[in-house]
């Protein structure tokens, strides 16, 4: 990465960003100029917009980000199983894929951070990875994400929606397919069916034509930290923004924020990549937290 990419030379400062973004193979997908096409469409996502309280005013969804940390290691089915039982309406989670090509959660390519081992989970088959158990206590195995969509699809729990983070070390074409497939394999809730209740998270424009190929009555949410990647995306239709919240300060974030408000797309800010959302009308439409602490 001696010469800059063109993309990012007038974003946030390298030592700013979290260090997974800087590594070769997601810095220059990430550096590549977006080629959009125009017959990528995303349905609208306004099921996942603020809710009216019993007293008429809006109050934004609650998004429980890698479950409910306090409690449980992050991204387990104790996590996600505790954020539903503490109130939260939806659920973050972000995907990656084993050596025999089983879509896994975990926020990192790899097992050290939380499970202590030196290894890649892509490098890795499912069946070693079932057997992992977590660093922290209560020591929890590393879910599926077929094994949270099972969940999700139990009755009482129709009203729980899905975020999934789909991580761009992954290969593209791979993910997406498996995505969809592992989405086949689960039957849905008879009253809320699966494209009403998942949210696909992108970051690189190469996913959003991949989108539409495998799950094409899936909506849309950009994931980023640059203003100049995110702004092309704009020209879509429906696809809402996740972004740094270092890249929206200045006069560059207030006109791109102003964009947004035209075009009535709401605005995830990433502060400390704990989710804060604005959006273009009074009151916030989700709000991303990170249950680090005890409710």
């Amino acid at each position: 990465m001696n010469v800059a990419k063109p993309v990012l030379q007038k974003t946030i400062p390298p030592f700013l960003l979290p260090p997974f973004l800087l590594e070769e193979k997601v810095y220059d997908t990430l550096a590549e100029v977006p080629v959009l096409r125009e017959d990528v469409l995303s349905p609208s996502s306004s099921w996942t917009f603020a809710r009216k309280t019993k007293s008429g005013e809006k109050m934004p969804q609650v998004i429980a980000h890698r479950g409910y940390k306090a409690e449980q290691p992050e991204n387990t089915m104790g996590a996600f199983e505790g954020a539903v039982k503490v109130g939260a309406h939806a659920l973050e989670t972000d995907l990656h894929i084993s050596k025999d090509d089983v879509v896994v959660l975990s926020h990192d390519a790899t097992l050290k951070r939380c499970f202590g081992k030196d290894e890649t989970i892509s490098d890795c088959d499912w069946d070693y990875l079932s057997q992992q158990r977590t660093l922290r206590a209560p020591h929890q195995p590393m879910p599926r994400l077929q094994d949270l969509l099972e969940y999700l699809a139990k009755p009482g729990s129709e009203h729980i929606w899905l975020l999934l983070d789909i991580k761009i070390t992954n290969d593209p074409e791979k993910i997406m397919r498996l995505i969809a497939h592992t989405i086949s394999l689960v039957p849905p809730s008879p009253s809320n069916p699966w494209s009403k209740r998942l949210v696909l998270g992108v970051w690189a424009a190469k996913y959003l034509s991949l989108c539409t190929q495998y799950l094409p009555d899936y909506s849309i949410t950009h994931i980023g930290f640059t203003i100049s990647y995110a702004r092309q995306f704009l020209a879509l239709p429906n696809i809402s923004f996740n972004s740094l919240q270092k890249s929206l300060m200045g006069p560059r974030g207030t006109s791109y924020i102003r964009n947004l408000k035209a075009k009535n797309r709401p605005l995830g800010q990433t502060a400390q990549w704990e989710y804060v959302l604005v959006t273009n009308t009074p009151g916030l439409q989700w709000l991303f937290v990170s249950f680090n602490r005890r409710m």
